[in-house]
Order: structure tokens, then C-alpha cells, then sequence
């Protein structure tokens, strides 16, 4: 029986990518596990899921009053660029569909704050 072996740290296995002569697509190393690897084993993996998670999973507030919180930001960031720009990137197609996405996405975190609002009363 043959097997190779893969050590790396939990960042490592989070950023690296594989080598161009690995794969000519631009994937992580846990992407490209799924595809070439029977099976993958984090020795430790409760000292380590921390990292992962820190690294998979970035605690990040997307809604609140701050000025610097994910949707409120990007919403004015947006708002201030179509200012600027008085809306002709709007002729864009690739624009349009982003700007209308993003605000779908605003709009459905919001539902869902609501609702997790309405269970915690409830």
C-alpha cells in the first residue's frame, strides 16, 4: 500500500494553494483534498478547530450601528461611488447585477434578524 503524506499547519492548510504543476486551477489545498484525497486527518483537531474556524469562518458582524459593520459599509460605500459617478456604471450589466444582489442580500439579513428576534421573544 502506498500513501503521501501532508503536514502542514492549520493556516497553511487554510491559505496555501497547491503548486501549478498540482493543479492548473486557482484552488486552496482543502479544495483540491476533496478532489485527490481518500481521506484527510487533523491529528489534535479540537487544540486546532479554533484556527480553522478563525480562518474558515471569521466572526464578522454584517448588521448593527457601527460605521464599520459589513452591510451598512459596503451599502455606503456603493451609495457614495454612484454619487461620484452619477450612475453611469449602471450601463455595465456586471454593475447592475451586483448592485441588485447586494441589496437582496441586505434585505434577507435583515428577514432573518427579525425572525431570530421574533424566536428569542417568542
Amino acid at each position: 500500500m502506498k500513501a503521501s503524506v501532508l503536514i502542514l499547519t492549520p493556516e497553511a492548510f487554510s491559505h496555501m494553494a497547491p503548486d501549478r504543476w498540482v493543479s492548473d486551477r486557482r484552488i486552496t489545498i482543502p479544495e483540491l483534498l476533496q478532489f485527490e484525497a481518500d481521506v484527510v486527518l487533523i491529528d489534535e483537531v479540537d487544540a486546532v478547530q479554533k484556527r480553522l474556524d478563525g480562518a474558515f469562518s471569521p466572526l464578522s458582524q454584517i448588521m448593527g450601528d457601527e460605521r464599520d459593520v459589513f452591510a451598512p459599509f459596503v451599502g455606503r460605500q456603493t451609495s457614495e461611488a454612484l454619487r461620484k459617478r452619477s450612475g453611469a456604471q449602471f450601463r455595465n450589466p456586471v454593475n447592475t447585477r451586483w448592485q441588485s444582489n447586494f441589496f437582496n442580500f441586505f434585505r434577507l439579513v435583515g428577514v432573518m434578524y427579525g425572525l431570530l428576534k421574533s424566536e428569542e421573544e417568542a
